[in-house]
């Protein structure tokens, strides 16, 4: 796990101000120091270095608009104020306005080439961009004027792994400088959970386990660790062991899987005096829901689940994307913008293979032929509705009153594809296409849809309801996110460009779907 962009402590460096503001910030009394760093504003307006402190003020009071004009306030009177300038840096970097954050540190680092904050920093927005060999570079570089700074190391391991599907050396690297971390810290937890889950990916059970059992002998509520170790036992075959693990971790990921290690067990008894007991309490947990649409198709049964039970049937497909006029034009100037993205080959904890993929969402700060994406989804989720208006499932029925959109941005090379996944921390799933390979026929290049999971037990005699589409250039799709999808390659040399994106309850948002 990287550690958090961090600001610096504004409260550590009172500057030219009056004390009694500087004591009350490190009081914790916001409130009172607010009043007085504006009561100081009125009689000298001029004050940089209380401008400075009123935005470190308002950013712990989680007033971002109101920081960021103290800051550029600030910066107006003193523009050379490097503190104000990392700290705008952090609150841009909170917006995923990462341009701007980059640009900031780096006027820093150009008066300040020593300053490890920045250079940390930076490799942080780098990474996020998902200019991984950038990243590299910068947290190296922190790392060579001070070596001991363990959520570097952790950075730095987190940024090779990330680059290692495209140059698969990085992953030694990564192990070892987790392991450099850990040899600072030895008690560290993300750089324990990290080295763990490293190992456990290349087949190295026992050490992981030992990491992830020396944390919960330190720590034994870490709910990350306790479902990192259930995965090690559920990757295993484990499927008790694993289960017994989940239930302790207590979210709502794991006790979606320990459900799931019953199908694996099929220990029915246990699974039929569960799931309704479960689908009453967590009716909008989709990975559960996810789970019991493909039991109930396989045994035949009711599906207690209300979100979906009939997910196939909730597929909706819009040609031109919804619009009057033809789609072409806009879907060639969005092509063009979108291929200047940041983008990742195969990144890390996706499902793109052979492919480059964004990491930023697409409709924040959009600008050009982007700033047209986000009315078009919205039309489209109008018109689904509309489209199943009638239907009593928990998808249609309980529709979230408020929600954001994620977008992200998908270029597939030759052999390119997703392979299956679903979406469980959306609602409402969707693509549309911008370009296809001319050369290609069906069904390569499709998208499929089916009800088994990568991880669910194969059950029954027969193959699973599955349902196909080949899709044209305009093509808008639209899905519960419950219900698992993949992409069939194809070997053509042309690229296949797409647009992926999410409907996620704004409790939930934001998460990128793997």
């Amino acid at each position: 796990m990287k550690p958090p962009f961090a600001p610096l402590p504004a409260a550590n460096r009172p500057m030219s101000v009056p004390r009694t503001v500087a004591g009350l910030m490190q009081a914790g009394r916001m409130a009172e120091a607010e009043t007085l760093c504006r009561r100081h504003l009125t009689q000298l307006p001029k004050d940089g270095s209380v401008w400075f402190l009123l935005a470190g003020i308002l950013t712990r009071r989680g007033d971002g608009d109101g920081a960021m004009e103290a800051l550029s306030t600030c910066l107006s009177l003193s523009p050379d104020n490097m503190e104000a300038l990392q700290q705008r840096a952090f609150l841009n970097y909170k917006r995923n306005a990462l341009d701007d954050a980059l640009a900031d540190l780096d006027r820093v680092l150009k008066k300040q080439p020593r300053n490890v904050a920045a250079l940390y920093h930076r490799g942080t927005v780098l990474d996020a961009k998902g200019r991984l060999a950038e990243a590299e570079v910068s947290f190296k570089k922190a790392l060579k004027l001070d070596p001991k700074q363990v959520p570097i190391w952790i950075s730095l391991s987190t940024t090779q792994k990330r680059q290692a599907k495209e140059h698969p050396k990085k992953e030694d690297d990564a192990i070892a400088s987790c392991r450099k971390a850990l040899a600072l810290a030895p008690d560290d937890i993300p750089a324990n959970n990290n080295l763990g889950n490293m190992l456990a990916a290349r087949g190295d059970r026992t050490e992981a386990q030992q990491l992830f059992e020396k944390v919960l002998a330190r720590v034994p509520d870490m709910k990350q660790t306790r479902l990192n170790l259930a995965e090690l036992f559920f990757k295993s075959g484990d499927f008790q062991t694993a289960r017994d693990h989940y239930l302790k971790a207590d979210s709502l990921i794991s006790r979606a899987r320990a459900l799931e290690c019953l199908v694996h067990m099929q220990d029915w008894e246990t699974y039929d005096r569960e799931a309704p007991d479960r689908a009453a309490k967590e009716q909008n947990n989709l990975r559960m829901a996810s789970i019991s649409c493909y039991v109930a198709d396989r045994r035949g049964t009711e599906d207690p689940f209300p979100f979906c039970p009939d997910p196939m049937a909730h597929v909706a497909i819009f040609k031109n994307l919804g619009l009057d006029e033809p789609a072409e034009p806009f879907l060639e100037a969005l092509s063009d913008q979108l291929l200047q993205r940041d983008a990742v080959w195969e990144p890390l904890g996706s499902t793109t293979t052979k492919g480059y993929q964004t990491q930023v969402n697409l409709l924040r700060a959009a600008e050009g032929p982007a700033a047209r994406i986000e009315p078009i989804l919205q039309a489209a989720v109008a018109r689904y509705r509309a489209k199943f208006a009638g239907s009593k499932c928990g998808l249609i029925r309980d529709w979230p009153e408020n929600y954001a959109l994620d977008a992200w941005f998908v270029n597939l090379r030759k052999g390119g594809h997703q392979r299956a996944h679903n979406h469980p921390y959306g609602w409402l799933s969707g693509v549309f296409y911008l370009k296809l390979p001319t050369e290609q026929g069906p069904p390569e290049g499709s998208i499929e849809f089916d009800l088994l999971g990568s991880t669910y037990p194969v059950l029954g005699d027969t193959p699973t309801p599955t349902t196909r589409h080949d899709p044209m250039v305009g093509d808008l799709v639209l899905f519960p996110s419950t219900l698992f999808h993949r992409t069939i390659p194809f070997s053509s040399e042309e690229s296949r460009l797409s647009v992926a994106f999410d409907l996620v309850p704004i409790s939930e948002a934001p998460h990128r779907p793997s």
